[in-house]
């Protein structure tokens, strides 16, 4: 920011001027992208491909409130980039606070358990557009378990089945 405001400055002659950037929190639709870019960033020199970034926790990532605002965003990614087992980003590489942003029990093993359920139902739904009956076919569940599953979770289907 600060990086900013002296580019600002120079370039404007604004010495006098304040810059305002809101905060993170007031533009959420921004995250995935600076996520993206700073997972980048934090493997710029290493050789390893940037990994992607689970449909759960890029909703956990938007929803956290962010009161260290981007500079924790940064950290955030820097840190999950470093604890990936895989070539993707989960809610289990989020710290405990962004992750419970989405209301998602953590600790004991029957609670990380339930974040996986929870990542992986929220996966194959948007899959499948939100679509409950090919979404349980395809889980080996009843639409009626599925349905039940997706109550408990507070998974929002609508948002699924629209296009973007």
């Amino acid at each position: 920011v600060d990086e900013i405001h002296r580019s600002w400055n120079k370039c404007c002659g604004a010495q006098g001027s304040l810059l305002t950037i809101p905060p993170l929190r007031e533009h959420p639709e921004d995250i995935p992208l600076l996520a993206g870019h700073f997972l980048e960033q934090a493997l710029l020199n290493t050789g390893f491909p940037v990994p992607s970034i689970s449909t759960a926790a890029l909703e956990a990532l938007m929803a956290y409130k962010w009161p260290g605002n981007i500079r924790e965003l940064k950290e955030v990614m820097l840190r999950s980039s470093r604890e990936i087992d895989d070539r993707r980003i989960t809610l289990a590489n989020l710290p405990p606070a962004v992750r419970g942003s989405i209301n998602l029990p953590e600790g004991s093993c029957p609670q990380q358990l339930a974040a996986l359920e929870y990542e992986f139902l929220r996966e194959e739904l948007s899959r499948q557009k939100g679509n409950i009956t090919r979404s349980a076919k395809n889980l080996g569940l009843s639409p009626r378990q599925l349905s039940c599953r997706v109550k408990k979770y507070g998974i929002d289907i609508q948002k699924l089945k629209r296009p973007g």
